[in-house]
């Protein structure tokens, strides 16, 4: 389980909780006798609020059946390791939130118009596209981050996550990455991705025409992240040089619907393998 994703858990659910009940931190610094930077700090998972703290905070609140939930969540987040532990130095400082909340969500939606999706693609072809994208990266690095991704991808496709659902492209098919023995080994893989269990993949045709939004982005859903028993979510969205996050329900439910907008004129894999191994071969 990933430490980074459960500490802000817990510190963007008692903040949602806060908001909702009307309390100022100034108010909340008050109920647990501390001060309003100590509030910020939990707040922004700088810390984690001790037991006595959590259970005057969300009496404070008026919720205070989710007590317990609270605090198992604390404990978890106390006792448990980020699973690139020992590959920090492959991961830059803006991913660390993203990679912990890919791995502990429930569902995994991700869309790219002109690549494979990282979590399906082969080493081999992450390490062509890293060279061609990135030309002056030396071997080691580009050997270091191909290793991290395919520790994230059995992290997150052996674990626990229930659905991964990843859409792409048919450019990402018929744009040449690296030999075609390793655009044809990525085609295989997607196919055999597709069968398992939990997976889907989908691929928009070309003659779909324009659909959606043209930067890839991904949808992390967590189910009774507060303990209300509704499912929450987060979108992320990453550029060249940085990653941004977006937790608004508003937010999160226009990235859900423009998922679905694609999805629904794509070709699931599963039910047209040929499509996928045609448009590698050019077909």
């Amino acid at each position: 389980m990933a430490r980074t994703a459960l500490r802000h858990q817990v510190a963007a659910g008692l903040r949602a909780l806060r908001e909702q009940a009307g309390v100022t931190r100034e108010e909340a610094a008050t109920v647990i006798r501390a001060s309003v930077q100590t509030v910020g700090h939990i707040e922004t998972a700088r810390s984690l609020p001790n037991g006595l703290q959590l259970e005057k905070l969300l009496a404070h609140y008026g919720v205070p059946e989710r007590i317990p939930h609270y605090l198992e969540l604390r404990e978890r987040a106390r006792n448990s390791v980020d699973w690139w532990q020992g590959k920090a130095a492959a991961v830059p400082a803006y991913r660390a939130l993203f990679f912990g909340g890919e791995a502990t969500a429930e569902r995994v939606e991700a869309w790219d118009p002109m690549q494979v999706p990282e979590l399906a693609r082969t080493p081999e072809y992450a390490a062509a596209l890293l060279r061609a994208t990135e030309p002056d990266l030396a071997a080691e690095e580009v050997e270091r981050r191909v290793d991290l991704l395919v520790c994230r991808q059995r992290e997150v496709l052996d674990g626990d996550v229930a659905t991964v659902s990843l859409l792409f492209g048919e450019a990402a098919l018929r744009w040449p990455v690296g030999t075609p023995e390793v655009m044809a080994a990525q085609a295989e893989y997607l196919v055999e991705l597709a069968a398992r269990p939990g997976f889907e993949l989908w691929v928009l045709p070309l003659d779909a025409g324009r659909r959606g939004i043209s930067l890839p982005f991904t949808v992390l859903s967590f189910p009774h992240l507060d303990g209300s028993g509704e499912e929450t979510g987060a979108v992320y969205v990453e550029t060249l040089v940085d990653g941004h996050y977006y937790g608004r329900g508003d937010q999160v439910d226009r990235y859900r619907a423009a998922f679905e907008g694609v999805r629904a004129a794509a070709i699931a894999v599963g039910d047209d393998p040929e499509f996928v191994r045609g448009a590698v071969g050019g077909g």
